[in-house]
């Protein structure tokens, strides 16, 4: 996984966000794109900002996790309803005690179950998406719009993977949404889906099969699986 990326910076004394990452997870660290040639994706840190950039000649936007952008303002006011395919899904109107998202990724989900006005737990055990969303939520707490900080205050994350976690409270719904094995008949998903698939690893059956069956033993009242129409069934 860490073998892909390389934190980027032509500073000599890295930000801290960046030099603990670093130390943690033993990143390569080079001073320009020509001497990180060989790898995937940068770590980068700009606009007080942490960021994953592919390593590529084609211009990609970076990768970040911004519960302040534009796009997540409009979808928090204008967009968030009960009545959603996702809410009715968790069963929003049951009033859960809390929403396990197991395999939270960039968050974007667990945003939205926020949004709804629920407590929410993420798991992540990918350092480096991990790292993002920390980065995102830090950013988010200490905004000026007290609504987004308040959002921030119902999600908590782990750097856990979910066949070990052990919380202290059971979840009432447990979210899953995983990495599923692409589709070899069509063509290649985007640059940013790619670089994801390459940090996550493209899981097996079995391990579908065991998160599934953990999921249905700790739920106290359902699991909600999201996945693509083509996709074949979890397990």
């Amino acid at each position: 996984m860490m073998g892909h990326v390389a934190i980027l910076s032509k500073e000599p004394l890295l930000p801290d966000i960046l030099a603990d990452l670093a130390a943690r997870h033993s990143i390569s660290v080079v001073n320009d794109k020509k001497e990180g040639a060989s790898f995937l994706a940068f770590l980068v840190y700009e606009n007080e900002a942490l960021a994953l950039q592919l390593n590529s000649k084609e211009k990609t936007k970076p990768i970040r996790v911004d519960f302040l952008s534009k796009e997540l303002e409009y979808f928090r006011k204008h967009t968030v309803s009960k009545n959603q395919i996702l809410a009715k899904a968790i069963g929003v109107k049951t009033n859960p005690n809390f929403i396990l998202d197991a395999t939270m990724g960039l968050a974007k989900d667990s945003f939205h179950f926020t949004c709804l006005g629920l407590k929410v737990v993420g798991l992540e055990r990918n350092a480096l998406l991990f790292a993002l969303v920390r980065d995102g939520i830090m950013r988010g707490r200490e905004a000026v719009t007290s609504e987004v900080a308040l959002l921030m205050e119902r999600l908590t994350i782990f750097n856990e993977d979910f066949m070990s976690w052990q919380g202290e409270d059971l979840p009432d719904v447990i979210y899953l949404d995983p990495m599923f094995p692409e589709n070899k008949k069509k063509a290649l998903p985007n640059k940013k889906m790619q670089l994801l698939q390459a940090l996550l690893g493209e899981p097996s059956e079995a391990e579908h099969q065991a998160m599934l069956l953990r999921a249905r033993q700790l739920a106290q009242k359902r699991v909600v699986v999201k996945r693509p129409l083509t996709a074949s069934p979890l397990a």
